[in-house]
């Protein structure tokens, strides 16, 4: 603590996932992320206030599946490719006295996603004959809203409601694939989660949690034109039910350094895991 009253802290975290989007077809994707930065807290407003920024990076490689009735057969079309994303953010919480806090983040940098299908032929003048690949380079903005409310029930057992309103846009680009202009639109997505975590609390140095969520994606579609003609758009909207089970621990022999591990599961329009641990070191 300084002499203005400010604790300042240093943060991270490393997540992995193994997820399926539901997009009409479906994609796999297999990632992890990278975040660190600083925040310091304070007592304000009959409560605390916490304020900090970071950086954050992530990798990752998916599996695309798409089906189509192109008369007179079916035609199953496959691809892969790989992202890759770099950024900055900031975030803030307000924590009152009674229970109720409040939180806000916003972030943005730079996206890499390169593409490329073998099933996707192209046919091109002088009998020359490619595949589909493109590399597209564009910028992302992200940011959420969240409000929640924790009872204690006592001192071993906690229960906490909560909302969270996501949001994520990505820049449009125009590229050419296989020397015909290709046109791919900005796209956002809304998102939406509420529910509840249940949290016991052995003693100062370790607690557990299990928690519980519904969440709904809004639009998400993801547009594309070549020559006036529009691609069919996969979305990545829908209903999605979230599971989460974790530990937080804070050293014995060291109180200023804490750590969680989470595991979180998902049903619905996206399916699969995510795991991770984070950090923090109170300085």
């Amino acid at each position: 603590r300084d002499a203005n009253g400010w604790n300042k802290t240093l943060f991270g975290g490393i997540d992995g996932a193994w997820v399926r989007l539901n997009t009409g077809s479906h994609v796999n994707v297999v990632a992890s992320t990278l975040l660190t930065g600083v925040a310091a807290k304070t007592r304000a407003l009959n409560g605390t206030f916490l304020a900090g920024a970071f950086l954050e990076g992530g990798y990752g490689k998916y599996d695309t599946y798409n089906h189509f009735y192109l008369e007179p057969q079916h035609v199953n079309i496959r691809g892969k490719g790989n992202l890759t994303y770099f950024g900055l953010g900031f975030m803030a919480r307000q924590t009152w006295d009674n229970g109720v806090w409040a939180e806000a983040s916003i972030r943005g940098g730079f996206m890499q996603n390169r593409f490329h299908s073998g099933d996707y032929i192209i046919y091109l003048a002088g009998d020359r004959v490619t595949t589909a690949r493109y590399r597209l380079d564009t910028p992302y903005v992200a940011g959420h809203l969240g409000l929640a409310k924790e009872w204690e029930v006592d001192e071993q057992n906690h229960f906490t409601l909560l909302g969270r309103y996501y949001y994520a846009l990505q820049g449009g680009k125009k590229i050419n694939i296989a020397e015909e202009p290709v046109r791919f639109n900005a796209d956002d997505l809304h998102r939406v989660r509420v529910g509840g975590r249940y949290t016991r609390v052995r003693d100062p140095y370790f607690s557990a949690y299990v928690g519980a969520y519904y969440e709904y994606g809004f639009s998400g579609k993801v547009r594309g034109s070549s020559q006036e003609l529009h691609f069919p758009a996969p979305d990545l909207g829908g209903s999605t039910g979230v599971g989460e089970i974790g530990i937080i621990a804070r050293s014995h022999r060291n109180e200023r350094f804490s750590a969680e591990f989470g595991l979180q599961g998902y049903v619905g329009e996206r399916l699969g895991v995510t795991g991770g641990v984070r950090f923090g070191w109170e300085f």
